[in-house]
Order: C-alpha cells, then sequence, then structure tokens
C-alpha cells in the first residue's frame, strides 16, 4: 500500500486511516477508509491467490480476506502514511514564510491542496508594498461597507489573514463576529467574500444548534470534513454554547464517532464566524470573540445604491489571484522584516493570534485591531450588563446585610396587596438564570443559581459572596463592592529578584520579574516569574448605559436597555404608593393618586409593571 500511495491519497487522520477523492462535482473530500473500501485498495495494489488444500491445482486469485483487512485497521499506528490535518483549495503561507501553491500533498502545514492557483509573491516585499497591498484590498473589496468604527474596518482585514495564515499562526484562533443592526447591510455577503478569497470556494454555511449536545455532535461532524473557514449564519438567538467555546481554545477536538464506542481526536484548523443582527452572547463566547460591527444608518440598507464593484462577488473571482498576492505580501512582508512585535493588548487564550496578525496589521499601517473588544463586551454580553444592575438593587436594598436564599426569593417574588414597592425594581431587573428557578423551584435552587456567580467581578466592581452562618450554619449571601487588581502602574523598583531555581539549569545570570515574561530554563523548562510589592490598585468605571427608553414598561425592553442607576424620570403616579429610599440613598415619598414627581429610573420600572406610573415629559409636568 505504502508504494502503491503515490501521489499520495491515503493519509493518518485522527487515529483512522482515511482517503482524499473528489465526489460527484468534483470537490475534494476526506473520507474514513472503511472495510470495502481497504479491501479495494489492497486489492489493486497487490496480488492475492488462494491455495489448492491438495496442492493438485494452481493457485487460483482471490481478494483479501476479511480477517486481513480488519487486522490492517486494527494496527495501533500506520507510519508509512502521513498525516493529514486538512484539504485547502488556496495556496496556504507555511511558518517560514514561503508558500504552499502546488497540488498535492504538503508535509510541513500537512494539507492537500486541491486547487489550482499559482501565486508570484516577491521574495523580499517592503513595508511600503504591504501597506500598499493593505490599502487596495480595504478600499476595493470592503470600500462600500458601512463599517461602524475604524476597528471593524482593521478587524475584517484580519478574518481574511486568519484564515491564509492559519498554519502560520499555529495556535488557537477566535470567533469572528460579524454583526448589524437590521438585515440587507452586509454582513452575510462579507462573510461569503472573505470565504471566496481565501478557499475559492463559497462559505461553509450552518446554522446554529438549539442545545450543547447538538452543538457537539455538529463540531464533530464539521470537523471530519476539514473545512478551511465554518460560517453560523445569521444567527437569531443569544449565543450562549459551551462546546463552541472550548473547541475554540482546543488545538484538538475529541468525541465519541456516531454509533460507535471509538474516541477520535480531531485537529481543529477551521476559521469560524458568525453573522447575525445585533448579536447576544453569553457564557464564555464574548473573551473569545473579535467583532466587525457594520451600521448603515438607513431604514432599507439593501436598497443602496452606487457601488464601486456592483457585483462584487463577481469581481472578486476574476481578482482572486491578485487578491491574495496582496495578502501573502502583506504577511511574508513582516516575516522578511523579522517579525515585529504588536504593541497593543492581546486577547486572552489567543495570544499567538493576536501577535500575528496585529503585528502583520501595525506593519502595514492598519490601526484599531481589536480596539472594539470593551464595546463588544458591553454590548453584546447582556448578560453581565444584567447581573451587575440586579446586584446593584441588590446592594441598595439590604446595605451590608447578608441574607438567605429564602429570605431572597421572598423579595423576589413580593406581590399584591400590601406589597413592598422597594421590591418592584428587584424583581424588574432579575436576570435569565434567576427567572428561571424563582417560580416553579425552591430556595435551594435558587441558591444553586447564585452559586454559579459566587466571587465574580463585575464591571461596577460588585461582587455576589457566600458566607456560611455560625449559628444556622447555613449559605448567606452578600454583594460587595471591590477594588480592581492592576499593576500598570507597578515600577520595576517595586517587584524584587528571583534567582532562577537550580533544578531548572546553570544560573547564567539573574534577571529581574519586572519584565513579566517567562524565564528561560534548562530543557524546555520554563519558570513564571510573579509580581509583589506594593502599589496603588485601580478602579474601573460604571457600566455604559444606553439612552433611556421613554415610556418603556417591558421587562425585556428594560433588559435591552440598561438604566442608569442615578438617573430620575418624571412619573404621575395612578395608586397611593408608600415612601421608598431610592438607589441614591434619598427618601421619595409617600405618593397619593395624580402626584407628579421625578424618582430614579430604576424605581420607576419596577412601578410601570404594576401599573402604578406613567411616564410624562417635564412640560405636563409643569401644566
Amino acid at each position: 500500500m505504502e508504494r502503491y500511495n503515490h501521489p499520495a491519497t491515503i493519509f493518518v487522520r485522527a487515529g483512522q486511516l482515511v482517503r482524499v477523492r473528489q465526489d460527484e462535482n468534483r470537490n475534494y473530500v476526506i473520507e474514513i477508509l472503511s472495510e470495502a473500501a481497504l479491501r479495494g485498495i489492497l486489492s489493486r495494489c497487490a496480488r492475492f491467490v488462494q491455495d489448492d488444500p491438495s496442492g493438485k491445482e494452481e493457485p487460483k486469485p482471490t481478494d483479501p480476506s476479511v480477517k486481513l483487512v480488519k487486522d490492517v485497521l486494527a494496527l495501533p499506528g500506520w507510519s508509512e502514511f502521513a498525516p493529514i490535518s486538512g484539504i485547502v483549495t488556496s495556496p496556504v503561507m507555511r511558518p517560514d514564510g514561503t508558500v504552499h501553491d502546488r497540488p498535492g500533498y504538503d508535509p510541513m502545514t500537512k494539507t492537500f491542496y486541491a486547487g489550482d492557483l499559482r501565486l508570484d509573491v516577491p521574495e523580499k516585499p517592503t513595508k511600503e508594498e504591504a501597506a500598499e497591498c493593505a490599502r487596495y484590498i480595504l478600499a476595493e473589496v470592503f470600500g462600500d461597507f458601512p463599517f461602524a468604527d475604524e476597528a471593524s474596518r482593521a478587524n475584517v482585514l484580519a478574518a481574511l489573514l486568519t484564515v491564509v495564515t492559519k498554519h502560520l499562526v499555529g495556535g488557537n484562533t477566535p470567533l469572528g463576529l460579524i454583526d448589524k443592526p437590521q438585515a440587507g447591510t452586509g454582513a452575510s455577503l462579507i462573510a461569503e467574500i472573505i470565504a471566496e478569497i481565501t478557499t475559492g470556494n463559497g462559505a461553509c454555511m450552518e446554522t446554529c444548534p438549539d442545545d450543547d449536545e447538538e452543538w457537539r455532535k455538529a463540531i464533530t461532524s464539521i470537523l471530519m470534513r476539514g473545512p478551511q473557514m465554518v460560517v453560523l449564519d445569521n444567527l437569531s438567538d443569544t449565543l450562549k454554547a459551551p462546546k463552541l467555546s472550548q473547541m475554540l481554545t482546543a488545538c484538538t477536538w475529541s468525541d465519541r464517532l456516531l454509533g460507535q464506542n471509538k474516541i477520535i481526536d480531531l485537529p481543529q484548523t477551521a476559521s469560524w464566524f458568525v453573522t447575525g443582527n445585533n448579536i447576544q452572547l453569553a457564557g464564555d463566547v464574548a473573551r473569545r470573540s473579535y467583532w466587525v460591527r457594520l451600521n448603515a444608518g438607513t431604514a432599507r440598507p439593501w436598497l443602496r445604491e452606487g457601488f464601486r464593484h456592483p457585483d462584487l462577488k463577481a469581481w472578486v473571482r476574476e481578482n482572486r489571484a491578485d487578491l491574495l498576492t496582496c495578502l501573502f505580501v502583506m504577511v511574508r512582508a513582516w516575516i522578511v522584516a523579522g517579525a515585529p512585535k504588536w504593541a497593543g493588548a492581546k486577547l486572552g487564550s489567543f495570544e499567538e493570534w493576536s501577535s500575528t496578525i496585529g503585528g502583520i496589521l501595525q506593519f502595514a499601517g492598519i490601526e484599531g485591531f481589536l480596539d472594539n473588544g470593551a464595546d463588544l463586551y458591553d454590548n453584546a454580553d447582556q448578560d453581565v450588563a444584567q447581573w451587575d444592575i440586579f446586584l446593584g438593587i441588590w446592594q441598595a436594598l439590604d446595605r451590608g446585610n447578608a441574607i438567605t436564599a429564602a429570605q431572597l426569593k421572598k423579595r423576589l417574588t413580593d406581590s399584591g396587596p400590601g406589597a413592598n414597592p422597594e421590591n418592584f425594581p428587584f424583581q424588574a431587573e432579575m436576570p435569565a438564570e434567576i427567572i428561571a428557578v424563582i417560580d416553579k423551584k425552591g430556595a435551594v435552587a435558587l441558591g444553586l443559581a447564585l452559586k454559579k456567580r459566587v466571587d465574580q467581578m463585575f464591571p461596577s466592581g460588585r461582587m455576589l459572596t457566600a458566607e456560611k452562618d455560625s449559628h444556622t450554619k447555613g449559605i448567606k449571601w452578600l454583594v460587595k463592592t471591590v477594588e480592581h487588581y492592576n499593576n500598570k502602574d507597578k515600577s520595576s523598583k517595586d517587584r524584587r529578584e528571583v534567582k532562577k531555581p537550580s533544578v531548572c539549569g546553570g544560573l547564567k545570570k539573574h534577571e529581574s520579574i519586572a519584565e513579566g515574561r517567562f524565564a528561560e530554563g534548562a530543557e524546555g523548562c520554563s519558570i513564571l516569574r510573579r509580581f509583589s510589592g506594593e502599589g496603588e490598585n485601580s478602579i474601573e468605571g460604571e457600566i455604559t448605559s444606553a439612552p433611556s427608553a421613554n415610556g418603556a414598561t417591558d421587562s425585556e425592553m428594560a433588559k435591552s436597555n440598561p438604566p442608569q442607576i442615578d438617573r430620575l424620570i418624571v412619573v404621575r403616579f395612578l395608586m397611593e404608593v408608600p415612601a421608598f429610599v431610592g438607589l441614591d440613598g434619598l427618601t421619595y415619598g409617600p405618593f397619593q393618586e395624580e402626584d407628579v414627581a421625578s424618582i430614579p429610573e430604576l424605581q420607576a420600572r419596577g412601578l410601570f409593571m404594576k401599573d402604578a406610573i406613567v411616564q410624562v415629559s417635564p412640560s405636563e409636568a409643569r401644566t
């Protein structure tokens, strides 16, 4: 089989023998070798005969036995065959800066090039040529897209580079979010253009599964095909997928084959993207993503005219070779210059990707890469923002007193005649996890929901803590405001030096830990330098709130438009309301029917839900 395998079409992937073949549409695919397929290959690469037991007749031609085929498939390894990570349909940049653009298998990247495009990339492109190429792509390909900011413009170029430098980066790559406020703005078109340039084919479009188990099956199925790029198109719900988050930070994806008890390990070599309208994130997805935001600023963005290239996809197909050459010139120019380090902040868990892509863009004169990361967390991760508001109201109500889950539940379910109006805004701002357990389950389930958020630091500095009651031995819950730890202003003089341990090799020199790097060690041993000393801590700002929703009474609108804690609105009372203490510490009321007053917007939201008030304009209040 080894001698027969020239040119190579049989490989090893995920601990199994596979072959690369063309399907009915002449697209190359990776296929696990079945017993029948392996039997056919063995028949074509060797002559099998069956002896006559009596020895009277000549041996007769026969097929390989099923026993032999199963034995080959059950071998612990197949060193005769090369490992393959996936099929690529465009040239690939190798780690040394050379380009793999010859059809067939490349041992350095472990990819099979199934295209026919050959590129003429200069050996030593200059910084000026790299900048010229970057400007050309942004102007000709993306010049008519309504990017919300310069960061989004830089990030869309980063998305292109992410696909073509996947084997240069070597590590994990984050999720690319391409979103807009309404349909027809061009998010899906951007994904299709990126796929057309980098793969020569349409994007591998998928829909988002409904639950984590379906996510697991979908990811395994997709990675089995080995695509370069995957697009989860038109996301319509909040993206909360622990399996997706796990996959994004894994070089290898392990799962059980459907219908079998065999575990396979698949290389994660695809670049993943999501498109949608005002994408909402939850869980760990937000911090594992970068953001391309579009905003046309018009009611019907699909009716816009006057584009540079009326049929952009057709223009991209015609000029694909030039566009890929421009991308490779940017990459090679950066490598030839010594791969200058990127000066910006790196995305956690994706440091190598941040350094590589950020370095290439910075060298080409493109600014703004990842500059909208904080906005992404604030706008897309409403889960964190909602919890922060909820804890703020809780903290103001209980004023440093720890309470049990049962007491908290009583506050959150307080309604009807005689209900305390102070609890109304608390109830109106409940996060989804609390709503899910508050009505149908008891205090124990509420406590478990709270436990998932214990000691989590929120943007405002609030933190939910748990403490054991010394008398009842039960758990009480308390919201505190703590300071954010920040070591930016610590100077090297505040940090003590630490010698390299002798077990890591000869002590050649003493190095300061102030550099914040990894100490050099012997034979791959590295010791992380630790920080110590005194210094000022900093407190980060409060959550940035959206503008007031005039007359908003719907709790869903309240969650999508979080109010400012210190904002007052003018309302007219429709019933008697007892006095209550606002989050600003002031007492409001009591109020009689038809009274008009200014009260904190957070308290107003709870009263709106009880039909106790209506909002009025200041001019109406004067009359």
